[in-house]
């Protein structure tokens, strides 16, 4: 498992959110190798759960998704497919909306929420409506 580094914490000790870019890139890269740790053993399958749980925890940039699902697949042992596929992937499951970010479509998001809830269980990370402000 990746484990995060001592001297940091996801949830500062005053219960406020700051988005802090590392932080959150390590919170999604957990994400990614639980979800791909969780998913069966045939590669697309696993990048559709990666790319579930991410979209799930928050839009992101196609650049951050990108890194977050490369990082938790290789942490998990996984091939990371090239960037044009996993950018098939990404569009097939959601929406490319306004400031450049990819938000993912209704009709994945109770899976993609069952898949995030599993993840974030099995890595012990807690999540809150604040914790997903954005990257």
């Amino acid at each position: 498992s990746v484990a995060l580094s001592p001297s940091l914490s996801l949830f500062p000790s005053s219960g406020a959110f700051s988005p802090n870019p590392t932080k959150i890139s390590e919170r999604l890269a957990l994400l990614a190798v639980s979800a791909a740790r969780s998913a069966s053993s045939h590669a697309a399958n696993q990048l559709h759960a990666v790319l579930l749980v991410l979209l799930s925890d928050r839009p992101l940039t196609f650049a951050a998704i990108h890194a977050a699902a490369a990082t938790g697949l290789v942490a998990a042992n996984v091939t990371v497919p090239p960037r044009s596929a996993v950018e098939d992937a990404v569009k097939k499951l959601a929406a490319y909306r306004a400031p450049g970010r990819y938000h993912l479509s209704n009709g994945n998001r109770a899976e993609g929420e069952g898949l995030l809830r599993a993840a974030e269980a099995s890595e012990g990370l807690a999540s809150t409506a604040g914790d997903r402000a954005g990257v």
